[in-house]
């Protein structure tokens, strides 16, 4: 049971850096202000036949308006969800690590944990925790992403940094020939893995071709000047390979494959993009922080889908425990 515990207060305590890492610092936005909440939910990804989502759920039972919360550990893990918001419900109590991706069959997800990468076995909703295949053992590995042939996983890490700065690297689906690509982080695959996208220098996208040329191409050109106030992350490129949807500045924004067309597309907030086609983008939302702060506390970092042209938002989980003034 405290495995489990320490678990859950772990995964709280990563939606909360999820929710905080790729802000911006400004005093006007009333998100950041103190104090920062925990987010009800997490890392929505999209499963390969575009009708369910898979998501974390923290089990906040209590939310307290001081920023603490209490749990129930019996419903924090994974979670599936129908797209249309219909038929919550967990899969795997306490998580399976961070940053999953889905093979494109559905048969297994790629995961991190505790700075390494692991594939673990899925059979409709189970999860073959049992069958878990470490991948990576070397230096601090994270954001695998699953080829869309399902052959290859990218992946960011330090191993072999000579400065500690973290790079792309691919291996095969079973851990073997590894091999270094470019420095960046988080990165994730053209619809025709010719290309890598990644977040490269001052946050901005980049693109690498895997092919015979590493040609290297800057995708983005968002003018950040201060590197600690670039706040793009968490780039995923559409199904077709036309679009690529990201963070920036807490907010969800698109921008087409070469870098045109740019255009956010929440006001409110929002991390953690997916596409589940291609034209509906899966989230974690917010609202805005106004005079009623229950209201504000039971929608704070829920599941969220919408058009890809920021149109037609829906709210698809809501938190229905108790909220406390202290």
């Amino acid at each position: 049971m405290y495995k489990r515990i320490k678990n859950i207060l772990i995964a709280l305590i990563i939606l909360l850096i999820l929710f905080t890492s790729c802000q911006n610092d400004n005093e006007e936005d009333d998100y950041w202000d103190s104090p920062v909440y925990f987010n009800i939910d997490g890392l929505p990804v999209s499963l390969p036949d575009g009708k369910k989502i898979l998501y974390y759920h923290a089990g906040i039972k209590t939310i307290y308006t001081n920023g603490s919360v209490e749990v129930n550990e019996d419903s924090a893990g994974l979670w599936l969800i129908n797209i249309d918001g219909t038929n919550p419900h967990l899969i795997l109590k306490g998580g399976l690590g961070n940053w999953w991706d889905i093979s494109p069959d559905g048969d297994w997800i790629g995961f991190e944990d505790g700075g390494q990468i692991y594939r673990v076995p899925m059979i409709g909703d189970s999860i073959v925790v049992n069958q878990k295949q470490q991948l990576t053992f070397d230096g601090s590995n994270f954001f695998p992403a699953i080829s869309p042939d399902g052959d290859w996983i990218v992946y960011d890490s330090n191993n072999e940094s000579p400065d500690g700065g973290y790079r792309i690297w691919i291996m095969t689906d079973n851990g073997t020939d590894n091999s270094l690509i470019v420095g960046g982080r988080m990165p994730c695959w053209s619809n025709n893995q010719k290309w890598i996208y990644y977040i490269g220098l001052y946050a901005e996208i980049y693109k690498v071709n895997i092919g015979i040329t590493s040609e290297v191409s800057k995708v983005t050109h968002l003018n950040v000047t201060n590197i600690y106030s670039a706040d793009n992350c968490n780039p995923k490129c559409s199904p077709d390979g036309t679009k690529i949807v990201f963070e920036s500045n807490g907010q969800i924004c698109i921008t087409d494959s070469a870098g045109n067309n740019l255009k956010q597309l929440t006001t409110d907030g929002g991390i953690n993009p997916d596409w589940i086609d291609n034209s509906t983008i899966v989230y974690i939302g917010f609202k805005p922080r106004g005079s009623d702060i229950e209201d504000f506390l039971r929608n704070h970092g829920t599941l969220w889908i919408m058009d890809v042209d920021g149109n037609n938002k829906k709210q698809l989980t809501f938190f229905n425990g108790d909220v406390i003034s202290q």
